[in-house]
C-alpha cells in the first residue's frame, strides 16, 4: 500500500531514523523538500501496530475496572496556564500514580471547549522569558511525582502568527522532559483542506511538532458524518500521516453525543439530554385496568414534539430527530453509543495510527457501555455489543411482567397482569 510508505533520514547524533514530511504519489515516488542532504535515507513501510489508548479524566470522573482493562494512559485535568507562566492546578481525584497505569498530566487553555483562553497562551508564547518560565513550571510539576510519565499540552486556537513561537515552546518543553526520561504529547486541531490540494493547520506546524513530540493528537471533529470512510477525517489523516510518523499520530475523540440544531450548528450533548424530548409515558386506557385488558403505552411530549428514531448507516450512529406538531425539524440528536464510537475508533485503526485519546468516556453524560468499544479497539477485535434500542419494561414492584423493543412514535401494547399492582 503506497500510502503506508514513509521517508526517513538517519540522525547519527540521536542514533535514530527521523521521519521526513513527504507523501507517495500514484507511482510510489516520495518527495520531500529538505534544507540539507541527508547522509542516509530509507523508504520504510509503517506498521502502526501500537493501538495505544489515552483517556482524559474529568474533575468528576473516576476509574473502574472495565476501563482499566484496556490498559490506558490516564490524562488527568486540569492544568491551566496563567499570565505569570505558572500553572493553576486542579486535578481529578479519581486516580492515583503507582497503580500500574501510566499517568500524564493534561494542560489545557480552557475549562469549556467553547470558551478558549487565547490571551494567556499568546502572552506566554510571545515573551521568551515567560515561555521559559512556563516550560520550567510544567516540567517541575511533572517531575515532582515519579509516577508521572510525561505531560500532555492542549493549547487550542493558536493563530498562524504564533506558529514559530509555539514550535519553540514545544521544543523547549520536550527537551526539559526528555532530559528526565519523560514524554511530551501535543494536541492539535484537525487540518482543514484548502483549494489546490493544500491544507491549513493554523498555528501548528505538524511536521516540526511531530519531530519534537513523542505523540501528536489530531482532534477529530464533532460532526459524526465526517467519520464516514473516504470523507473528511480520512482525507485529513492521510495528509497528517505525510507530515508525521503514523506511530506518533493519535486520533482525539469525544465520547459525548452530538446535538445538531436546525441551522446545522453542532454541540456536544449528554446522553440523558439527547433523550429528554422523548416525552412521558401515557397509558390507554388511563388509570387502573382489570387483569387481562390490553393496554397501549405511548411516549408523548406535552408540547406535541414527535420523535423519529433512525440509524445512519454511513456514520454508524443512531439518530433521534425531534419535530414540532407541524412536522418541522427542530433538532437532530446523534447518539454516541458503543457502535458509533467503535466506528470512529476504526478510522485510527484503518490509518495504522499509533493510537487514540478519548475524552468524556467516564463522564456522567456518556452513553453506557462505551468502555467495550475502547477495549475492542485496543485488542484489535470486533465489538461485541448490542446496538442501541428503545426498550419498554412493565413492572409490578420489582417483577418485570412485560418487556419489548419499540420505536419512539409507536405504542407498546401489553396485557394487564393477573395480580393487582
Amino acid at each position: 500500500s503506497l500510502d503506508r510508505l514513509a521517508l526517513y533520514a538517519w540522525n547519527a547524533t540521536a542514533g535514530a531514523w527521523e521521519h521526513l514530511a513527504g507523501r507517495a504519489d500514484e507511482s510510489g515516488t516520495v518527495s520531500a523538500a529538505l534544507p540539507y542532504l541527508p547522509r542516509c535515507l530509507a523508504l520504510l513501510r509503517e506498521m502502526g501496530e501500537g493501538r495505544r489508548v489515552g483517556l482524559v479524566l474529568g474533575l468528576q470522573d473516576a476509574l473502574d475496572a472495565d476501563v482499566l482493562a484496556a490498559n490506558p494512559t490516564i490524562l488527568p485535568g486540569r492544568l491551566r496556564p496563567t499570565l505569570s507562566g505558572a500553572l493553576d492546578v486542579v486535578l481529578a481525584p479519581g486516580y492515583a500514580t503507582g497503580q500500574g497505569y501510566a499517568v500524564v498530566p493534561y494542560a489545557q487553555n480552557f475549562a469549556d471547549p467553547a470558551a478558549i483562553d487565547t490571551a494567556t497562551v499568546r502572552a506566554i508564547l510571545e515573551n521568551p522569558t515567560l515561555r521559559a518560565e512556563h516550560v520550567r513550571q510544567i516540567a517541575a510539576f511533572v517531575l515532582a511525582d515519579a509516577g508521572h510519565a510525561g505531560a500532555a499540552v492542549d493549547y487550542r486556537a493558536v493563530t498562524p502568527d504564533l506558529r514559530d513561537a509555539y514550535t519553540a515552546f514545544a521544543r523547549e518543553l520536550a527537551a526539559a522532559l526528555h532530559r528526565a526520561s519523560r514524554t511530551l504529547t501535543l494536541v492539535v486541531p484537525m487540518p482543514v483542506p484548502l483549494e489546490g490540494g493544500t491544507w491549513n493547520s493554523s498555528g501548528y506546524d505538524l511536521a516540526a511538532l511531530g519531530s519534537i513530540a513523542d505523540a501528536l493528537v489530531v482532534l477529530g471533529p464533532l460532526d459524526p458524518a465526517a467519520y464516514t470512510p473516504g470523507t473528511d477525517v480520512d482525507r485529513a489523516l492521510d495528509w497528517a500521516a505525510a507530515q508525521v510518523s503514523r506511530s506518533k499520530l493519535l486520533l482525539g475523540l469525544s465520547a459525548l453525543s452530538v446535538e445538531e440544531a436546525a441551522d446545522g450548528s453542532l454541540a456536544p450533548l449528554d446522553f440523558d439530554a439527547a433523550l429528554a424530548y422523548l416525552g412521558d409515558v401515557t397509558l390507554e386506557p388511563p388509570g387502573d385496568a382489570p387483569p387481562g385488558q390490553t393496554i397501549a403505552a405511548h411516549l408523548a411530549h406535552p408540547a406535541g414534539i414527535a420523535a423519529e428514531w433512525r440509524f445512519d448507516e454511513a456514520a454508524q450512529t443512531p439518530v433521534i430527530e425531534y419535530r414540532d406538531a407541524e412536522g418541522v425539524l427542530l433538532r437532530t440528536m446523534w447518539i454516541t453509543d458503543a457502535g458509533a464510537l467503535a466506528a470512529r475508533l476504526a478510522r485510527a485503526a484503518d490509518h495504522s495510527l499509533g493510537g487514540v485519546i478519548v475524552t468524556d468516556l467516564l463522564a456522567d453524560g456518556a452513553a453506557p457501555g462505551l468502555d467495550a468499544a475502547v477495549l475492542a479497539y485496543r485488542l484489535g477485535r470486533p465489538l461485541a455489543a448490542e446496538p442501541l434500542a428503545l426498550e419498554w419494561r412493565v413492572l409490578s414492584g420489582e417483577t418485570v411482567v412485560a418487556r419489548g423493543e419499540g420505536q419512539p412514535g409507536q405504542p407498546f401494547t401489553f396485557t394487564a397482569w393477573e395480580q393487582p399492582g
